[in-house]
């Protein structure tokens, strides 16, 4: 049924007073409450208002029917109390109490019973249970015998007094062993879904918490998995302050695990002062192992809880050969501190006074000691662990050997792998030699032994690395590693350190432990997310031969079958297609936990989707190995870079050419080079479809001018287009200086879609124009004021070009930036009648069958020459095409020019600003 979920916060119209019944204070009053649906007149809110004559009633005459109090945290109850309306008449509801920690998943606290209101017993219903942990308690309601729907007046929540909350929580479990994915830390991760279980027919097992100091307790419960069958497990308690020497804090005796139960046991037990508590199984009734799905610990809130703090500045000294002196700074306590142990090498040593802070030990000076200090009271509460210190040996060997150095293998015959390495040194001798297969320890041999021949089945493929080792244990680091391809087929695995996904995963059991090289690690769906993906990326094309697919070849992991279906994306395509019918495929530990799936298909991802696995209720895998060759595909890359001017100014327009060149061995479709400056795309140009070894030549890309900063009150700087300077210097790079002026950079190697990068010059990351302007006048000489400068612009632009037919319109004012996205835009900015860049000319097209054409400027040319890739207008008819070309200014008519430079200064070309003669637009 879809059922509407009312939520509500109580207005308090008053003060109301706390009601308490024997398991506590109620806490629910006045927290926020829902129900599964609600009449309207009596919404969930009366259930938590203190109100007995106020009610809840769900809506409609369907059952079953929830109503639920949020207690704003997480909270230690043990029993709620109902209540109708005290005039009404006699009924029975059936129900059970749930509770939560997040609203959503829901465990039962109380199962399902029938309980009866009568006005006798003033319509009240007391319901206790074990006492838990939870933030959300439920009634959920399934049978009135008064009405046709559910009803209730208050719900009050007790919280469980005279207890701590669960020691355990958030602290380090371990265990006697597991089975599988089973681990210890499943037993206090707050999910009753998850567990822990031991190795099988290997009973007894234990479990045990360490809770970081040695507290009070007097209570653990234990936890089974909602939806289990009744068993018992026959079990005792244990604790240790060191967590080796366990004393028995009850006796052994078997509990029952049913629904009545709720599945859980509660064992209490005098309070005792401990820090390591240990439940021991040694018999289960439904399975020959240990199984736990919480484990919590509880202790008394009355007397002295408190632990002392932790000792701190734990420090030592040698007095004499053979002592060591510790000292450490003084712990505090709510009582006192009335003593300290000392620990040598994690056991033990002595204990002293709680008012004495120092200790000398006698430990002969061969032998290398830590040790560590614990704090604690009179009623045994004992603080953390101190810091620890190292005494080292005098004589021991701290050096580790070198690297082996040119791992190398051969195969001398099928099925054997020769590895032979250059030998490691070290200040004493080496030792040793371990050899690892796929990260794991193959064999080891002496120290004099520099090959090792491994066995290994001639399908498979294994990459191999060794290390050196020394008598005190010291080792090197990896050697090279080297890789054998498995003789059952071309290629060698390429998803090692690829992109790898899944649809879903569990805990820490990730997609990336897939294809690790290591198959000590490993992924694992989502409990029930059949069908469950996991895909890997190649990158490009690849001519598949199989798929090896692995999991822990540990004992550990029982034999299961898996059913897998493999898919496969080309690079082209937008969707995958089937490359392996689906397949029940076993796993042994007895054969190595390794499958080989034959596969054939050019494709770029390879997909695999579980639907089925005996042993778990999602797919899992160690590693995914994808065998096969890379597929021809193309390689472009931009070679014999140029730039016209070589060292340009503010003004000029910049054409970079380039060659285009398809060094793959698959031809490359039609693409697009594009220009970046300071990351920011300004130009393309077209490269058309390359065959294999091919270049197409003369690839241009145009950057216009930079518009000239004008100054700008308040001590700001803009340009033309209302772009503020400081913009153009984060579109730019300046690694070195370069006198003042702009370079267009690109280094040799740069390949499609790198940055090129404009590094400004001169002083304050300005792009000055000459050797004669200052820092804040751009483009003003010294002692001249700026109507004189603004002048003498106006001049240089009327005295351009004299083969221009129109002369161009005054440049538009200068506008402040608008908004946020204006002054974002490039700095170059253009009026509304304006084409963002310059085109290019004819002569910088592309043509693949021809060189490019060559520049106008000829080695011998006058200094005055400069190309740039600009368009012109030039008088003609109607009908006359537009002429292309380079410009270029006569030495004469520069001489004319009001603001002409210096003699030996670098030639500068104006570029109109006029709407008529808009220059070029990339192509």
């Amino acid at each position: 049924m879809s059922a509407v979920i009312v939520t509500s916060l109580l207005a308090l119209g008053g003060p109301l007073t706390t009601a308490r019944a024997a398991g506590g204070p109620n806490i629910a009053l006045g927290d926020a409450a829902a129900a599964s649906s609600a009449h309207s007149e009596y919404g969930a809110r009366n259930i938590t208002d203190g109100n007995q004559g106020t009610y809840w009633q769900s809506s409609g005459t369907t059952l079953p029917q929830w109503v639920q109090a949020d207690l704003g945290a997480t909270t230690r109850v043990d029993e709620v109390v109902l209540k109708v309306p005290a005039g009404w008449e006699s009924r029975s509801q059936t129900l059970s109490v749930q509770g939560s920690a997040d609203g959503t998943s829901f465990a039962t606290l109380k199962n399902s019973a029938s309980y009866a209101f009568s006005p006798g017993a003033g319509n009240t219903v007391t319901v206790s249970f074990p006492a838990t942990q939870a933030r959300f308690v439920r009634i959920n309601i399934t049978a009135n015998s008064g009405w046709e729907a559910a009803q209730l007046s208050e719900l009050e929540v007790h919280a469980a007094d005279g207890s701590s909350a669960d020691l355990a929580a958030g602290r380090t479990l371990t265990a006697s062993s597991h089975t599988e994915v089973y681990s210890a830390p499943r037993a206090n991760d707050g999910n009753r879904a998850t567990y822990w279980e031991s190795r099988n027919n290997a009973l007894p097992q234990w479990l045990q918490a360490d809770l970081g100091s040695s507290v009070r307790v007097d209570r653990v419960v234990l936890r089974l998995p909602d939806t289990w069958e009744a068993r018992s497990q026959t079990l005792k308690i244990q604790g240790s302050a060191n967590g080796t020497d366990f004393t028995d804090l009850t006796a052994s005796r078997a509990y029952t695990f049913d629904a009545a139960s709720g599945r859980s046991a509660t064992i209490t037990f005098d309070a005792t002062t401990t820090r390591h508590v240990r439940v021991l199984v040694t018999a289960n009734t439904a399975q020959p192992a240990a199984q736990i799905s919480e484990f919590e610990v509880y202790g008394p809130t009355t007397g002295d809880t408190q632990a002392p703090t932790v000792p701190s500045g734990l420090a030592y000294t040698e007095p004499v050969t053979g002592q060591v002196k510790l000292t450490w700074n003084a712990s505090s306590d709510n009582t006192a501190v009335t003593g300290y142990d000392i620990y040598a090498n994690d056991t033990l040593l002595t204990s002293v006074a709680g008012n004495v802070t120092t200790y000398t030990d006698n430990r002969p000076a061969n032998q290398t000691v830590t040790y560590y200090v614990r704090a604690k009271d009179a009623a045994g509460n004992q603080s953390g662990n101190s810091s620890t210190v190292t005494r080292r040996a005098d004589t021991g060997d701290t050096q580790a050997p070198t690297a082996p150095a040119n791992l190398a293998l051969t195969e001398p015959a099928s099925g054997q792998v020769k590895l032979v390495w250059n030998a490691s040194s070290d200040n004493t001798a080496v030792t040793g030699y371990d050899i690892y297969a796929n990260n794991t320890l193959r064999d080891s041999v002496a120290g004099s032994v520099t090959t090792y021949t491994d066995t290994q089945p001639a399908t498979a493929t294994v990459t191999y690395h060794v290390r050196a080792k020394d008598a005190a244990g010291n080792k090197s680091g990896n050697s090279n590693t080297v890789t054998r391809n498995g003789s059952g087929g071309t290629g060698s695995n390429l998803a090692v350190g690829k992109q790898i996904s899944a649809s879903s995963s569990v805990h820490t059991f990730v997609a990336e432990n897939a294809n690790d090289n290591n198959t000590a690690t490993y992924w694992e769906g989502a409990a029930g997310s059949y069908p469950t993906t996991l895909t890997t990326k190649l990158g490009s094309n690849a001519d598949l031969d199989r798929l090896v697919l692995k999991l822990n070849p540990d004992s550990a992991w029982s034999a299961r079958t898996q059913t897998i279906e493999v898919l496969g994306r080309e690079q082209s395509a937008s969707g995958f297609t089937g490359l392996v019918a689906a397949k029940s495929y076993t796993f042994d530990p007895a054969s190595g936990n390794s499958v080989t799936v034959p596969v054939s298909g050019r494709v770029a991802d390879v997909q695999l989707k579980f639907t089925a696995n005996s042993s778990s209720s999602a797919g899992q895998l160690a590693e995914f190995q994808v065998i096969g060759v890379p597929a021809p595909n193309p390689d472009l890359e931009v070679t014999d870079l140029t730039t016209t001017p070589a060292a340009p100014v503010e003004s000029d327009a910049i054409t970079v050419k380039a060659t285009v060149r398809n060094s793959g061995a698959a031809a490359a479709p039609a693409s697009a080079v594009a220009l970046r400056l300071g990351g920011t795309k300004v130009a393309t140009a077209q490269a058309g479809a390359l065959a294999a070894g091919a270049a197409d030549h003369g690839q241009c890309l145009h950057r216009g001018p930079r518009r000239r900063f004008v100054p700008a009150e308040r001590g700001r700087r803009r340009s033309e287009g209302g772009h503020r300077a400081e913009r153009v210097q984060q579109h730019l790079h300046q690694p070195h200086r370069a006198g003042g002026q702009a370079r267009l950079q690109l280094g040799p190697g740069h390949r499609l879609g790198d940055d090129l990068a404009v590094q400004p010059g001169g002083r304050g990351q300005r792009l000055l124009q000459g050797g004669s302007e200052e820092p804040g006048n751009r483009g003003e000489r010294r002692g001249e004021s700026r109507r004189d400068a603004d002048s003498r612009r106006l001049q240089g632009r009327r005295g351009q070009d004299a083969d221009q037919t129109r002369t161009p319109a005054p440049s538009p004012p200068v506008r402040r930036p608008t908004s946020a996205s204006a002054r974002g835009r490039r700095p170059t900015a253009r009026t509304s009648s304006r084409s963002p860049w310059p085109t290019t000319p004819t002569s910088c097209r592309s043509n693949a069958r021809t060189t490019p054409p060559p520049s106008p400027c000829s080695s011998g040319a006058a200094p005055t020459c400069r190309t740039t890739c600009t368009r012109r207008r030039t008088a003609r008819s109607a009908a006359a095409p537009r002429s292309w070309g380079p410009t270029g200014q006569s030495a004469t008519s520069r001489a004319r020019r009001p603001d002409a430079r210096p003699s030996g200064s670098t030639p500068r070309v104006s570029t109109s600003s006029s709407p008529l003669a808009p220059p070029p637009t990339p192509w």
